[in-house]
C-alpha cells in the first residue's frame, strides 16, 4: 500500500516596490521518498535592499519553477527562471532564461548543470561524489546565445 502525505503552501506579499507570490507542493511517499514542486511570480526584486549592500542595486522581475524528487541514494532537481525586463546595477536586458539541473545518481555519481541566455553562460559539472575535482571555468562575456563551460575532473 503506497503512503502518501501532502503539504500545499501559498504566499503574497509586497514589499517596498516588489511583489511576490509562491506557490509549492510537497509529496512525502513512505518514509524515504520526498518530491516537490514550487513556482513563483516575483516583481521588482532589489537585491541591495535583501542583502543590504548598494552594490546588488537592481529591478529583478521573473518567474520561476523548482522541481525535484529525493529518495534514499538519488536525487533529481530542477530550476527555471524567465526573467522579463530587468537590471541589475547598470546592466539592462530585456529577457532571458536560466536553467539549473542537479542530479545524484547513486551514492558516487552526480551531475551539476547550469544553463543561462545572460552573456551565453553555461557549464556542466560531472563529478563523483567522494573524489575532489578541479576544474576551470571561463566567463564567456561574448554575448554570444547558448556557448557551454565544461568542467571535469583533472
Amino acid at each position: 500500500m503506497l503512503l502518501m502525505e501532502c503539504c500545499r503552501s501559498h504566499v503574497a506579499a509586497s514589499v517596498e516596490n516588489g511583489t511576490y507570490e509562491i506557490s509549492s507542493l510537497f509529496k512525502f511517499i513512505h518514509k524515504d521518498s520526498t518530491s516537490y514542486d514550487i513556482s513563483g511570480k516575483i516583481r521588482s526584486l532589489d537585491l541591495a535592499d535583501l542583502l543590504k549592500d548598494h552594490q546588488y542595486s537592481s529591478d529583478l522581475s521573473f518567474d520561476f519553477t523548482a522541481t525535484g524528487t529525493i529518495g534514499a541514494s538519488t536525487r533529481s532537481d530542477a530550476t527555471e527562471m524567465h526573467f522579463y525586463r530587468s537590471s541589475f546595477a547598470p546592466q539592462m536586458f530585456e529577457s532571458a532564461q536560466a536553467k539549473v539541473m542537479f542530479q545524484v545518481k547513486d551514492s558516487v555519481h552526480s551531475i551539476l548543470q547550469i544553463t543561462s541566455t545572460m552573456g551565453g553562460f553555461g557549464c556542466e559539472w560531472q563529478f563523483h561524489s567522494c573524489l575532489v575535482y578541479r576544474g576551470v571555468a571561463k566567463f564567456l562575456s561574448t554575448g554570444n546565445r547558448g556557448n557551454r563551460i565544461s568542467i571535469s575532473k583533472s
